[in-house]
This record gives structure tokens, C-alpha cells and sequence, in this order.
């Protein structure tokens, strides 16, 4: 996993958290993706007068679960996502390659290229250390080579927060409040998260 300063090297950090399936019983499974959103921040020092960190763009897909189709009530409860949002959305495979195109789109071939110029960063471990190496291994997906390395390392947001701080890092929620941030649409809703994310993010690094 990536170091906390890692940030300081990169290009571009993508903020990226899953939604996926789920219930109260900690025996459901398999889990599957059913929401991929990243907010894009594009970091300073590139010399072109833009100033600090800033959020240049998003991708936000929902996926159709194939395992268990039938969400829960606890997971729409939790998530706020409904039954025919999850109907209407595309495969993981779709999804993972639209984020692939959207890598190159933002970022430019080249740079997409090159893992050390940019990273993907998350709140915890658990979207690129377990949830999405499950759905490749379960689904028996091909990531695409920018995807391939980009999730081999990854910023840990709550690194970079202790780093800042001092102190040790909490929740989401108690990371904003504590820089004074307001937590930004629901909780647990996949986009809001990355973009309170993303904010947090641009909040330490200033």
C-alpha cells in the first residue's frame, strides 16, 4: 500500500468507494459491487497557476448484481440505493471499462500509463484490498492495464490524515469534523462519499 506522502509525487489521486451487497447477517455473500463512483482531483505543482488540489472530474456507475440480484432491504436501507437502480445499471466488467476509458479521457494515455504519476485513494482498505479482488476472482474479470496497477498500491486517506494531524484517524465522518468539513449528502451513498473524500483530501493537503 501506498505511504501516506505519496500524494506529494502524484499527478492526479482517484477517489474511489464502493457500495456493495449486503445484509445485517455477516454470512451473506458473495458480495458484488453495486456502485463505482471516482471523483478525480488533480493535485498542485504542475506548474500551470491553477493553485492547489482540485476536483477535475467524476465517473459514477451502478452495477447489476448477478450472484444475488435481489437486494436487500438493509442494503437499500443503508446505501439508499433501490431495487431497479441496481436493474437498470450495467456489469462490473462494463463498469470496470468505462472507468478504464474515463482514466484515459482525464488523465491522457501516457499519464495513465505510469502508476507513479497517480493513485486511487479510499477511506479504509477494503475496496481495493478485498472487494474488488473478489469480484475479478469471482467473475473471473481482465482488468485493464492502467486498473491492473493502479490497484496494486493505493492512498489510504486516513494515512494522510494522521500524517497531517497528529492524531489518529477516525471514521469519515469524525475525520471532516475534525478539520471542519460537513459531511456532504448521505453517508454510505457511494458518490457522496468520494466527494467528501476527495474534499477531506484537499482540505490536509492545503
Amino acid at each position: 500500500m501506498a505511504a501516506a506522502t505519496a500524494a506529494e509525487r502524484l499527478e492526479y489521486v482517484l477517489v474511489v468507494d464502493f457500495e456493495a451487497t449486503c445484509d445485517d447477517d455477516r454470512t451473506f455473500g458473495p458480495q458484488e459491487i453495486i456502485e463505482l463512483p471516482v471523483v478525480f482531483v488533480k493535485m498542485a505543482g504542475d506548474g500551470d497557476g491553477d493553485g492547489g488540489p482540485q476536483i477535475v472530474d467524476e465517473f459514477h456507475r451502478y452495477i447489476r448484481p448477478t450472484s444475488v440480484p435481489q437486494l436487500t432491504r438493509f442494503c437499500t436501507e443503508l446505501t439508499g440505493i433501490k431495487q431497479e437502480t441496481v436493474d437498470a445499471g450495467m456489469t462490473i466488467d462494463e463498469a470496470l471499462d468505462g472507468l478504464a476509458e474515463k482514466i484515459d479521457e482525464v488523465l491522457g494515455a501516457e499519464l495513465a500509463g505510469e502508476s507513479t504519476r497517480w493513485a486511487f485513494c479510499t477511506c479504509g482498505d477494503w475496496d481495493l484490498k478485498t472487494m474488488l479482488p473478489k469480484e475479478v476472482r469471482n467473475k473471473e474479470l481482465r482488468l485493464a492495464p492502467a486498473l491492473a496497477a493502479g490497484v496494486e498500491s493505493w492512498i489510504n486517506i486516513k494515512h494522510v490524515y494522521s500524517a497531517a494531524t497528529g492524531s489518529r484517524a477516525r471514521g469519515m465522518k469524525g475525520m471532516l469534523d475534525a478539520v471542519g468539513l460537513e459531511l456532504v449528502g448521505r453517508h454510505h451513498s457511494g458518490i457522496d462519499d468520494a466527494r467528501n473524500i476527495a474534499a477531506l483530501l484537499i482540505e490536509l493537503w492545503e
